[in-house]
């Protein structure tokens, strides 16, 4: 059977305002349900009150976005509508609570149970007197889009969610997404070699790469697991003695000091018989020795996490003989420096690429700036 272009446009007009009013439904009823509740068994009402006050409530929600978006268009406010929406929900409640006694009293069902099977066939009539007689303009075309910008309560929700939230929250979770994803990366790829971290500091991400480390291999068969051990390079002191060019509001000893012996402890909780080594000291002095001093052969994942230029040149010197096709590189805190290719970890990663034969593509970024990349050639003659 052909159906015109003039009924598909109008039956997707009523699925749009029928999905938008299920939604308004939902929101209205549950209003509706916590209030008949709180009367129930907070202030001691008789059902039937319980029941009328609880509609009532619900009735204002929905009125309101009937109004101003459930059918597409923002109808003007008029003492006839309100009339109109005022019987229906008079007929409405009228139906609830006579529903929800007669099943109490004639089926023996809880009041809980007795009014979600009474709301159903009640919301399914407002819906139709609402659409057919209380915001019936006839001289109105529906609108089938950018309803959703209507829903300004929904909209100042999610800004104020999202406006309260700490963005360093917002960066660490992504971090967290960004370290399982690598080791994911690295478990399909079949990468051998460490994970190795430099700037440790409170060993929140050192800790959650061991999780996703012993998590992951849980679906790898006995006997094929790579072993992977854990390094992590801190001062634990802060930067130290900055240089000129390092220099940064932000990145100061009072906001990255802590306790080499407090992060030690919160890792052996975790590391539940993993390998894991913490050498305490500035980059410039720890990294002095080649790897193979500390037993590091290759790298799986490299992590830098150092804010400054200096540290980070140090760490991917010391990372040179250990990335191999495949080594996952994350680099936190990319775009520091006003976002300065010169300095940074931006400016150490760009120094390290013109000099020696490493090539990189990038996965991904997260966060407020981090950026994850991968090996992809080697430049032997470099």
């Amino acid at each position: 059977m052909n159906i015109s272009k003039q009924n598909k446009s109008r039956i997707a007009i009523n699925l749009a305002q029928f999905s938008r009013f299920s939604f308004i439904g939902i929101c209205s009823n549950l209003i509706n349900f916590l209030v008949y509740i709180t009367c129930l068994d907070f202030f001691h009402f008789a059902i039937r009150p319980a029941v009328l006050i609880g509609y009532f409530a619900g009735m204002i929600t929905s009125f309101h976005y009937g109004r101003t978006w459930v059918l597409g268009n923002r109808h003007s406010f008029t003492i006839t509508k309100l009339i109109k929406a005022f019987s229906v929900y008079l007929f409405g409640a009228w139906l609830m609570q006579k529903g929800v006694i007669v099943l109490i009293n004639t089926a023996g069902l809880s009041s809980v149970i007795s009014w979600l099977l009474v709301a159903i066939p009640t919301a399914l009539s407002n819906f139709i007197f609402f659409k057919y007689w209380v915001f019936n303009d006839r001289n109105k075309t529906p609108i089938r889009w950018g309803g959703i910008s209507k829903l300004e309560f929904l909209q100042t929700w999610a800004s104020n969610l999202i406006s309260y939230i700490n963005p360093v929250v917002i960066h660490n979770l992504e971090k967290y997404y960004a370290i399982k994803k690598a080791f994911y990366l690295s478990l399909i790829e079949d990468i051998e070699g460490d994970y190795i971290e430099f700037g440790v500091f409170e060993g929140s991400s050192f800790t959650h790469a061991i999780r996703c480390y012993r998590d992951l291999y849980k679906y790898i068969p006995k006997g094929l697991e790579k072993k992977t051990r854990f390094f992590g390079f801190d001062s634990f002191a802060g930067f130290g003695e900055l240089d000129s060019n390092d220099i940064h509001p932000f990145y100061v000893d009072e906001q990255f000091t802590t306790s080499y012996d407090h992060v030690s402890r919160r890792i052996s909780r975790v590391s539940k018989g993993i390998d894991f080594k913490l050498v305490e000291g500035f980059l410039e002095e720890t990294l002095q020795v080649l790897p193979r001093e500390y037993g590091i052969k290759n790298a799986r994942i490299i992590f830098i996490d150092t804010d400054t230029m200096s540290s980070a040149a140090h760490a991917l010197t010391f990372c040179q003989s250990l990335i191999g096709i495949g080594t996952i590189l994350i680099l936190d805190d990319y775009y520091s420096y006003k976002g300065s290719k010169s300095k940074g970890v931006a400016g150490a990663f760009s120094t390290f690429i013109e000099n020696t034969g490493y090539s990189f593509r990038e996965i991904f970024s997260y966060g407020m700036g981090g950026k994850v990349l991968i090996c992809n050639s080697i430049d032997e003659s470099a």
